[in-house]
């Protein structure tokens, strides 16, 4: 499919008015200014991943709709003799029965057109020359596709596919795409894709500085630490008021145990001093009936027990 392709590259790039003779040896390739300004690389020899090639001349949004992307994809399919008449009967397109435009054959059309346009002399996964990752793009462009797969512009990027292709509108695909909201949703999912593929945010601008971090977090650390003192210190006065109070009340419990025990002392005299009185003027004598003992505390439920100290 490579070698097809650049035997015909000059037809196809003819769309976007590019001299055919830029394609003719890898030296021109490298040195033609119609290319270099599509791939336009960085002073230190880096390819975009979105370069001027993948949009139409003049445009700077409509990524994956240069013209000759789908005519790459049209030779790809059914040979170069798609160009100029009816596809090839043993063509693969033919023979697979391809009838609509896939984000996978829009990403290889896109990956074709930069190795047509570069000075590398193979398709492999990075170029030997380039050193532009295929692989690597392919696979980022498919998720770029994809995520915009159901706005108005995923919708016109396949229809603009399809007639070209297939000299057809995409059956069963709404070219108008979602209603308003949609499509600015879509839009606002696009760019920031495309901003991230683009390394277009300076992550040093979002950086914080170190020397602020550190301090922060001292401060933090203090703050935290004077809390814990507090909450200390707070503890520590409500277990001292929590004493005072449970030494208080033992001390009136004591007290009343004591009364308790008085009078109790002196119930058991009483009905001592009556049994003494009553045999010594024989009167029959009242049963003897010692003073019942102050009630237990009751046990705390087992609920309480296990809340306050569980068992090992």
């Amino acid at each position: 499919m490579a070698h097809t392709l650049r035997n015909c590259t000059g037809r196809i790039f003819a769309a976007i008015d590019v001299p055919s003779q830029a394609f003719e040896t890898k030296d021109l390739r490298c040195t033609s200014p119609e290319l270099i300004a599509l791939l336009k690389p960085s002073k230190n020899g880096l390819y975009p991943l979105l370069p001027p090639l993948l949009y139409p001349p003049g445009n700077t949004t409509d990524v994956f709709q240069n013209p000759v992307l789908p005519l790459i994809l049209c030779v790809a399919l059914f040979g170069k003799t798609s160009l100029s008449s009816m596809p090839a009967a043993n063509s693969l397109g033919r023979k697979w029965a391809v009838t609509q435009v896939t984000t996978g054959g829009i990403c290889l059309s896109a990956i074709m057109a930069q190795f047509l346009a570069s000075p590398d002399s193979e398709l492999s996964p990075v170029g030997a020359q380039t050193k532009i990752n295929y692989e690597q793009d392919f696979h980022s462009y498919y998720e770029l596709i994809e995520l915009m797969k159901n706005t108005r512009k995923g919708c016109r990027l396949r229809t603009f596919f399809q007639r070209v292709v297939f000299g057809e509108a995409p059956s069963g695909l709404d070219a108008s795409g979602d209603d308003e909201d949609s499509e600015q949703d879509g839009a606002s999912e696009f760019a920031r894709v495309k901003a991230a593929m683009l390394e277009a945010d300076d992550d040093d601008d979002n950086d914080e500085d170190p020397d602020d971090a550190n301090c922060n977090d001292a401060n933090n650390n203090n703050n935290n630490n004077n809390n814990n003192n507090n909450n200390n210190n707070n503890n520590n006065n409500n277990n001292n008021n929590n004493n005072n109070n449970n030494n208080n009340n033992n001390n009136n419990n004591n007290n009343n145990n004591n009364n308790n025990n008085n009078n109790n002392n002196n119930d058991i005299h009483t009905h001592s001093q009556h049994r003494i009185n009553a045999a010594n003027r024989h009167e029959p004598m009242d049963s003897f009936d010692p003073p019942s003992s102050p009630s237990p505390t009751p046990s705390p439920p087992l609920s309480y027990i296990t809340a306050v100290s569980p068992l090992p």
